[in-house]
C-alpha cells in the first residue's frame, strides 16, 4: 500500500473572457462514469458529480469526524440507540422546483435497500428495520441494532435524497438522461466520456454552516470535459482552457509550480490509498502465504520514489496517521524495510474537498488543478 501526500490546486490566468465565459466554470477530468445514479454504483467519477447535485440529511465537518445539519437540521437518537427521528427543512426544493418532504427521504432509503436496486453500498445505511414519515418534515428512521456509524455513512454519495417523481418518470434511464436534486447545481445534459454541463440551482439556500458560500454558485453554468490523456490536460491547464481539474499528473506538478500562469495549492490531508487489492475465492490467491509472499516481494519505497516521483509515502496500514480514529499499529503488523506483510483484502477511503472553487465538497481522487483568471474570477471568489 501506498499513502499519496497532499492534493494540489492550480489557478491560471487568461486575459480576456466574454460574458458568456465568465458565467461559465470549465472544469477536466480524466473519467467518465456509467451513470449518475448515486444508489446503483461505488464509481468515484459518478460520486464526483453527483455531491454537487444531490443532498444528504447531514454533512461531515471539516474535522473528517462531526455529523452537522444538512437537509435534516436537527435529530434525536433513541436511548437504545435504534431509533433516529430527523427534523428536516421546510425551505428546500429540488431543481424542478418540488419542494423536498419526509416522503422523498423514506422513498430513497427503501429503494437503497430493495434487492431490485442492487444498490452495492446499500450497507451504509444500516440494517433497517423501517423508515417512515411521521409528518411532512418528520422522519423516523429505525434500525434493528445500534450502528454507530450511521450518522457518518449518512454524509456519503450513496445516501444522498431522490426526488421519487424523477426517478419513477426516467425509469431506466434515471441518472443518465436526468437527475432532480436539491444540490447547488441542476443537471443538464451527458455526453457520455465526453461532458456533464450542469447549471446553477438559483433557489439553493441551504448549504451547511461548513460552506462559506451557503448560496447560490456565483457561476451560471458548469462544464465538466472528459480528457483521459495526460498530456492533453497539462496542455489545457498549462493553456488556460480549463479553470479546474481533479486529476493532474503527477510527474508534471513541478512544471505546473514552475509556470507563471499557474498556482498550485495543496489540501491537507489526503486519504488515499494505493493499492493491489485480492479476490481471495480465487484459486491463485487463495492461500494466504502466497499473498504474504506477494506483499513481501512489492518495494513500496521505490514505488513511492520511482513512480510516484516523491508524492507518495509507504503505508503500512489501512487507517492514515492523521485520520481521527487512527491507532498505532500493534504486533498484529510485522514491517520491514520498504515492505509489509498483510493478508486478506485490502481497502481504501480517497476523500478531499477543494472549499474554495466550488460551493460543496468534492470526493477527489488523484491531485487537483485550478486554473485562475483574474477578469472572469478573482483570486478569493467562489463559484
Amino acid at each position: 500500500m501506498l499513502k499519496m501526500k497532499a492534493a494540489v490546486a492550480l489557478v491560471g490566468a487568461v486575459a480576456l473572457c466574454s460574458a458568456a465565459q465568465a458565467q461559465t466554470l470549465r472544469m477536466m477530468k480524466s473519467l467518465d462514469a456509467p451513470h449518475y445514479d448515486a444508489q446503483r454504483t461505488t464509481w468515484s467519477p459518478t460520486s464526483d458529480i453527483v455531491n454537487m447535485m444531490q443532498d444528504t440529511l447531514v454533512a461531515l465537518d471539516w474535522d473528517g469526524k462531526t455529523a452537522i445539519p444538512y437537509l435534516a437540521k436537527s435529530w434525536e437518537i433513541s436511548p437504545d440507540g435504534r431509533t433516529y427521528t430527523f427534523k428536516l427543512r421546510d425551505d428546500v426544493t429540488f431543481c424542478s422546483g418540488k419542494k423536498l418532504t419526509a416522503e422523498d427521504v423514506v422513498y430513497s432509503f427503501k429503494r437503497l435497500k430493495d434487492p431490485e436496486t442492487r444498490a452495492p453500498y446499500a450497507w451504509r445505511a444500516g440494517d433497517i428495520k423501517d423508515v417512515r414519515a411521521a409528518d411532512p418534515y418528520t422522519v423516523v428512521y429505525q434500525l434493528t441494532e445500534p450502528y454507530s456509524e450511521l450518522l457518518l455513512q449518512l454524509t456519503m454519495f450513496t445516501n444522498v435524497i431522490h426526488n421519487k417523481e424523477s426517478v419513477e418518470a426516467l425509469g431506466k434511464d434515471y441518472g443518465i438522461k436526468g437527475v432532480d436534486g436539491t444540490g447547488p447545481w441542476c443537471f443538464v445534459s451527458w455526453q457520455p466520456r465526453t461532458e456533464v454541463v450542469l447549471k446553477r440551482h438559483d433557489a439553493y439556500r441551504w448549504g451547511p454552516s461548513m460552506y462559506q458560500n451557503k448560496g447560490p454558485v456565483k457561476f451560471e453554468k458548469l462544464s465538466i470535459k472528459v480528457v483521459p490523456e495526460d498530456s492533453s490536460r497539462v496542455a489545457a491547464m498549462l493553456g488556460g482552457q480549463f479553470d479546474f481539474t481533479n486529476q493532474f499528473p503527477l510527474q508534471f506538478i513541478q512544471q505546473a509550480q514552475a509556470a507563471p500562469t499557474l498556482l498550485v495549492q495543496e489540501a491537507k490531508p489526503n486519504f488515499q490509498l494505493v493499492y493491489y487489492g485480492f479476490k481471495i475465492t480465487r484459486p491463485m490467491v487463495a492461500d494466504r502465504r502466497v499473498r504474504q509472499a506477494m506483499s513481501i516481494a512489492i518495494n513500496r519505497a521505490e514505488i513511492a520514489k520511482g513512480i510516484f516521483l516523491g508524492n507518495a509515502d509507504p503505508a503500512y496500514t489501512f487507517v492514515d496517521p492523521a485520520a481521527p480514529d487512527f491507532a498505532p499499529p500493534g504486533n498484529c503488523l510485522r514491517d520491514f524495510p520498504g515492505r509489509t506483510i498483510i493478508s486478506g483484502r485490502l481497502s481504501r477511503t480517497a476523500h478531499l474537498t477543494c472549499p474554495d472553487m466550488l460551493a460543496r465538497s468534492m470526493p477527489m481522487k488523484h491531485r487537483r488543478c485550478c486554473s485562475r483568471r483574474p477578469t472572469c474570477l478573482s483570486p478569493t471568489s467562489r463559484p
